[in-house]
Formats: structure tokens, C-alpha cells, sequence
């Protein structure tokens, strides 16, 4: 499994996720359900828009699948199924979607900026999905953040910024600034999911 490259908090993702879930709550409207569809989420998080998707499902379902297992976990305690009948829960990687022909939707929002071959993920979505089913993703894509990445940047080169550029989380700074004196990357060089 190596679409995501560290671990979830799933507590501290819930207390910090309101911007993720107000796109998720715009994008979801925009599936126009009926009431009786089947759909999965793909990249459900702490489950909360799952369960609020799966409110508009009186007569459907909806599969709301995460790669972490301690999402997963907290999601199933939060949210059981014998007070959720229609929603379930699944830990799984998206490059490997065990669904076929199953969902009338396939929705994900702010998940698939961490997946490195969204061909294969693609792939998947086209399987799971029963004829004539619907596809409504959200993501970053590279460069949307650039501009605001940019200033963070001319910020961390400054004092006092400079000491924070280890603890901007998610944000890489740039390589010239992480080069230690023997010319290799320094500590605060690493892997970043959105650019």
C-alpha cells in the first residue's frame, strides 16, 4: 500500500479537517441523488461526509474506503453499523479496489493529490463502477498552492520565519535553502503530498 506517505491521526484530522469537509459538503450536493444509489467514497477520512452522504441515502448505501487503518478504526467505533445501516466502512489502498460493478457513484474529495498513479486508481473507479455510473472528484493538483507556497517560502529565508521551516508541515521548502554545507539535502528536506 504506498499511495499515502505517513501515517493519520484520525482525532486530530477531526478536529482540524473543516475546510476538507466544506469542499466535500459543496462537492456532494453536486451528485444529485435520488436516495436509492449505491456509492463508495473514496479516501472517507474520519467518515463524517460519508455518514452525511449516506443521510441522503434512505433507500442506498455508501462504502467509504481509507488506506489508514487508524482512520478506519476510529471511523467504525464513531460510527457503527448498527446505528448506521447503510454505511460501512473498508480499509483499502486505491490502487487496489476490490469492487466490481457495484456503485452507481464513486466520490472523493481531497484524497487523490496524495496517490502517485491516479491511471490505476482510474482503472479501478471504471470497474467499480455499474454501467452508466457517475464519477465526481475533488483534488489538489501540482502548482494549485504555488503562489502561496512562494511567499511561505520568501517568509521561511527571513528571521524569525527561518527557524519554523522544519515544522511547516506538508510544505517543502525549497532545495536550495535545505542544502547543508557538504552539498547533501539537509533535515528539513523531505517528501512532500501537495505542491
Amino acid at each position: 500500500m504506498d499511495s499515502i506517505p505517513h501515517a493519520w491521526d484520525p482525532q486530530d484530522y477531526r478536529q482540524h479537517s473543516s475546510a476538507q469537509q466544506a469542499w466535500a459538503r459543496e462537492l456532494a450536493q453536486k451528485l444529485r441523488l435520488r436516495g436509492d444509489e449505491r456509492v463508495l467514497d473514496l479516501g472517507c477520512g474520519d467518515g463524517t461526509v460519508t455518514a452525511e452522504i449516506a443521510a441522503l441515502l434512505p433507500r442506498g448505501s455508501v462504502v467509504g474506503l481509507d488506506i489508514s487503518r487508524d482512520m478506519i478504526s476510529y471511523t467504525r467505533e464513531r460510527l457503527p453499523p448498527e446505528r448506521y445501516q447503510n454505511l460501512r466502512f473498508v480499509e483499502g489502498d486505491m490502487f487496489d479496489l476490490p469492487f466490481y460493478r457495484e456503485f452507481d457513484a464513486v466520490f472523493s474529495n481531497a484524497a487523490l493529490h496524495w496517490v502517485s498513479d491516479h491511471g490505476r486508481v482510474y482503472r479501478g473507479i471504471g470497474r467499480a463502477l455499474l454501467p452508466g455510473g457517475r464519477v465526481l472528484l475533488q483534488m489538489g493538483g501540482r502548482g494549485n498552492a504555488a503562489p502561496v507556497l512562494a511567499i511561505a517560502d520568501e517568509m521561511l529565508a527571513e528571521e524569525p520565519w527561518n527557524e519554523l521551516s522544519l515544522a511547516f508541515p506538508g510544505h517543502m521548502p525549497s532545495t536550495a535553502r535545505t542544502k547543508s554545507g557538504d552539498g547533501s539535502k539537509g533535515p528539513g528536506s523531505r517528501p512532500c503530498g501537495s505542491s
